[in-house]
């Protein structure tokens, strides 16, 4: 707004008196009407003059606080550790995976072990160093969730009360909603440590996961909780099909101090006996090194009673007991010869060292060609192990099963049938008898 004054705003008032019909006044009247409309916008321009001044001055206050020199920082405390170095206070950290992963149990297991105090793991990479009160928004409703609590505390707890707030209810955190703002009010007044949201698609309602503008919503209530409770704000969220990393904006990724990757990799023999397991690996971690071994995390069907209506059983899972994420093996096979119920993994290896298990002295073979015997397994099944071959040839490589010649060169490589054998617990015996089922020529 301009300054109001002189013949010309004058004249504005007058015309704009005209426009609204002021034309009843007498002359004298009229001339007073003016002057006070004079005096009236001119206060209001100054008013507005001098609000801007002060907002300015405010913010430019609140900017130049922010500067820090590089001694002032490196004096400054770092982040809180919260579980080991999984989760931080005063972080947004994402877990992922695609469904039948298991994400809701790891991330109610995470929740339990800080509302509790209890370690998830026996290395110091799994202690809870702060405990304290946990809030987890059950977005896909609280179906399941009074069970999976119930078999984490009789399984880890003693049967005692664990005292988590649950938010069974999907809200949109979005801008500009009071739901959302309400919401986040709530959250910080129970003063949480951790608060786990699950999942993302359950409170993203009426937003668009592959629009960075929609996920930039989102983010910012996530954020804004972290920043009014200083808390690990823990996000569960879906894979995209097929590719192995998380649906949606790559927003979220960029957004996100942690982001961790959930690979389910039970076979159907530890499964019939209860045994489920999933394979838990660092993607980034913000300052921090990133990768190294995956996790492999061992859930067990634990026994919570009967239905009183129809006598049926009631189970649930908890990780089992006693085992430390960061020991148990990625691999486990019943030591015998695999069979098409078997892992993935294990199909492929298997026929590596049917078919060629020396080291053709020293060279190896071909990547090609280990893969043309390994696909073509009669022990696909309804597997397509072609579409498996670079994954496993990544394994095979990290686990020592298969060793490359020239380190530097990935092309190619021979089976270690020493190591192989020693942990499968598989014989030239065994093989020999399984080529000549099929139909091979074996020497001796």
């Amino acid at each position: 707004m301009t300054a109001v004054n002189g013949a010309a705003d004058v004249a504005l008032v007058r015309e704009h008196d005209r426009a609204t019909r002021v034309l009843s006044f007498s002359d004298g009247d009229r001339e007073q009407y003016i002057q006070a409309r004079v005096t009236e916008l001119a206060l209001k321009d100054e008013a507005a003059r001098r609000y801007e001044e002060m907002t300015t001055a405010s913010v430019a206050a609140d900017i130049g606080s922010r500067w820090r020199t590089s001694t002032e920082l490196k004096l400054q405390p770092s982040a809180d550790k919260l579980l080991g170095r999984i989760l931080w206070k005063n972080s947004l950290v994402l877990l992922a995976g695609d469904p039948g992963t298991y994400k809701s149990f790891l991330a109610l297991d995470w929740a339990l072990c800080v509302r509790t105090g209890r370690n998830w793991s026996s290395n110091t990479r799994g202690k809870v160093h702060t405990s304290g009160q946990v809030v987890y928004l059950a977005g896909e409703g609280d179906a399941g969730i009074p069970k999976r609590i119930t078999a984490w505390e009789k399984t880890h707890n003693d049967g005692a009360d664990a005292g988590i707030e649950v938010f069974p209810s999907a809200v949109g955190l979005r801008a500009r909603s009071a739901e959302a703002a309400a919401l986040v009010e709530d959250i910080a007044a129970r003063e949480p440590v951790l608060v786990v949201i699950d999942t993302l698609a359950r409170y993203s309602i009426g937003l668009e996961e592959n629009s960075v503008r929609d996920m930039s919503e989102f983010i910012a209530i996530a954020d804004r909780i972290r920043e009014q409770t200083g808390a690990c704000v823990l996000i569960v969220h879906h894979n995209a099909r097929g590719t192995g990393r998380e649906r949606g904006s790559t927003s979220i990724r960029g957004a996100m101090d942690g982001l961790f990757i959930l690979e389910k990799i039970t076979d159907k023999d530890t499964a019939a006996r209860g045994v489920y397991r999933v394979e838990l690996t660092l993607d980034r971690l913000k300052d921090e090194s990133s990768g190294g071994d995956p996790i492999a995390v061992e859930l067990s069907t634990v026994d919570l009673g009967v239905d009183p209506d129809d006598g049926m059983p009631i189970t649930s899972l908890a990780r089992t007991p006693d085992t430390d994420p960061f020991s148990v093996p990625l691999v486990v096979e019943p030591l015998a010869v695999p069979t098409v119920e078997s892992s993935v993994y294990t199909k492929l290896l298997w026929e590596i060292y049917l078919y060629a298990p020396s080291d053709n002295d020293g060279l190896g073979y071909t990547r090609s060609e280990l893969r043309a015997h390994a696909v073509a397994s009669p022990l696909a099944g309804k597997t397509n192990l072609g579409k498996k071959w670079s994954k496993f040839w990544a394994d095979a490589i990290e686990k020592n099963h298969l060793i490359k010649p020239d380190p530097d060169k990935d092309t190619r490589a021979y089976i270690d049938t020493t190591l192989v054998e020693n942990e499968l617990g598989w014989t030239r015996e065994e093989a020999n008898a399984a080529l000549r089922d099929r139909g091979e020529q074996v020497d001796g």
